[in-house]
């Protein structure tokens, strides 16, 4: 019997390739010469080729295989062993593909803004950004996070994925409440920070995007050795 490809790994390998078939589908229409880097007040402090464009798509089709075999690995659930052979298989399965889809459909969504942005700005020709690409990039990171919050949850015990802390690997029970709680804040930390990105504008935005993760992640580990310590006393 002929195996069926699942359609969740087709799209994942048509978005991987996507970036590059978009580009080289711009790629005529830019000017040889574009801005190729911005310093952080927004302004155009090197100019290079327009083969520049071709960057992100590259690193997303290195990355995609990588990425692939490495949540590969999280279908090996801690525990899968004592379960029947069709649960084994199914463990992680629909947060694998979901978190494999929306990280190529972020990079899709970075490829397409980068190279409009690259557009207006070789068109305009000010020297400075036309896009508030810092809090263009804040915000889509902020919906990510909503995105993964959502996943955290469902997530099983394995040896790639979710929160690996010393006190989730080494309890289940530990984990899984980590990750309901680490689920919710992660949910919450993704609204908050959206919501200030669209008031707040470049560096502010993408600032706070940073300060509210770092201290939604310091939360959650220090929630999992709390109730890793209250389990155990």
């Amino acid at each position: 019997m002929k195996r069926r490809i699942p359609a969740a790994s087709v799209w994942y390998w048509v978005l991987a390739a996507l970036p590059l078939l978009l580009t080289a589908a711009a790629y005529p229409f830019f000017p040889d010469i574009i801005p190729a880097h911005y310093n952080l007040a927004g302004e155009v402090d090197r100019y290079g080729s327009k083969a520049e464009l071709f960057i992100l798509p590259a690193m997303v089709l290195v990355l995609a295989p990588v990425y692939w075999g490495l949540t590969g690995l999280a279908r090996k659930s801690v525990g899968a062993e004592k379960l029947p052979p069709e649960e084994q298989k199914s463990r992680n399965q629909k947060v694998i593909r979901t978190a494999r889809l929306a990280l190529l459909a972020l990079f899709n969504l970075l490829n397409i803004i980068l190279l409009a942005s690259a557009w207006t700005d070789a068109r305009a020709d000010t020297g400075a950004m036309t896009w508030d690409i810092y809090r263009i990039v804040a915000v889509i990171l902020s919906v990510m996070d909503i995105v993964w919050g959502n996943l955290l949850p469902k997530c099983r015990p394995n040896s790639v994925a979710g929160i690996r802390t010393p006190w989730t690997l080494e309890s289940e029970e530990v984990w899984y409440q980590t990750h309901r709680t680490g689920g919710f804040v992660m949910v919450g930390g993704g609204v908050l920070s959206f919501a200030a990105c669209l008031f707040l504008p470049g560096l502010w935005a993408l600032g706070t995007y940073l300060v509210v993760t770092i201290l939604a992640a310091a939360a959650v580990t220090a929630y999992s050795w709390r109730i890793s310590r209250r389990n155990k006393s």
